[in-house]
């Protein structure tokens, strides 16, 4: 796809989540129904690089067919840390093949840190099986080189990079409320070496209200550890195993219902990624290394 029509298209979705949001609240109203808030949750995320981070996310439909084939959803969240907001907002389109055995969806998104002013636009793909679910995320950074200060002698810059990822994400045997997703990932920066990595994430379902997740990644750049708790709003019929009522199952590996996935959270990596460095106004060289920054 031509930049100028992935632009298009990711545009395209994005402007389509007003209406959504608008057409999603309507539904739940005309059924009496308060599903919406099993579908919003907040989290609190540690790690071993910055300042913890809060954050409220949620995905709420805006249409969906009788049988489920067909859903048009979108997708907010707003989160805080190291004095900075990111806000990310998409929609996204779900097919439920006839049989139920596997889904397959597209998304896109616009993504805006207000610290610095940074942007992004993002476009994603899912597949969704009784077992596996498969990621690919793509992120295109659009709003240039920020001078951040400037001193007699250096500046400092700052730029938002783009990049993609790819995640497998699989059950653990006889822990059906445990999934581990792996990671691989790309970020195409222009100050230094690109920053190819991976990561791990553990994610489990303690009850009907609570996930844990607890996560690794190395790169090029840095080796953290992370870990975070996301609380639901409310009772999801997508969360189908927890630790507390099936700890260990009789069965290795337990198959979910995937026409319960149609209204789950896209997963990507919604912070937006950076570049810093110090320049010497005098010879435009970089002054020490550069420092790379995961987002909000």
């Amino acid at each position: 796809m031509s930049s100028i029509g992935y632009k298009a298209f990711t545009a395209g979705l994005v402007l389509a989540a007003s209406f959504a949001g608008l057409s999603g609240v309507a539904m739940s109203q005309e059924a009496g129904k308060a599903d919406w808030l099993a579908r919003t949750s907040g989290e609190f995320q540690i790690d071993d690089e910055s300042d913890p981070r809060f954050s409220i996310e949620t995905v709420q439909p805006a249409f969906q067919s009788d049988d489920k084939t067909y859903t048009l959803f979108w997708q907010g969240r707003a989160a805080y840390r190291d004095d900075d907001w990111t806000t990310n907002i998409g929609t996204g389109f779900r097919y439920l093949e006839p049989g139920q055995m596997w889904m397959l969806g597209v998304n896109g998104w616009y993504d805006r840190s207000y610290e610095e002013d940074h942007e992004r636009w993002g476009i994603g793909a899912e597949l969704f099986g009784p077992l596996l679910t498969g990621r690919f995320n793509y992120y295109d950074a659009f709003s240039g080189t920020k001078i951040i200060s400037t001193t007699a002698t250096t500046r400092v810059e700052e730029r938002a990079v783009d990049g993609y990822d790819f995640e497998l994400e699989a059950p653990l045997p006889y822990l059906p409320w445990a999934r581990l997703g792996t990671t691989f990932y790309k970020w195409d920066t222009k100050f230094t070496d690109d920053v190819d990595g991976f990561a791990l994430n553990l994610k489990m379902d303690v009850n009907d209200w609570a996930r844990l997740e607890v996560g690794y990644r190395d790169d090029d750049a840095d080796e953290i550890f992370s870990a975070s708790l996301r609380i639901r709003f409310g009772v999801s019929n997508s969360v189908e195993y927890t630790a507390a009522d099936n700890f260990i199952s009789d069965t290795a590996f337990a198959p979910r219902s995937v026409a319960e996935r149609t209204l789950d959270r896209v997963e990507r990596h919604h912070g937006i990624v950076t570049e810093r460095r110090t320049v010497s106004t005098a010879t435009g060289g970089t002054i020490g290394g550069v420092t790379i920054g995961r987002g909000t």
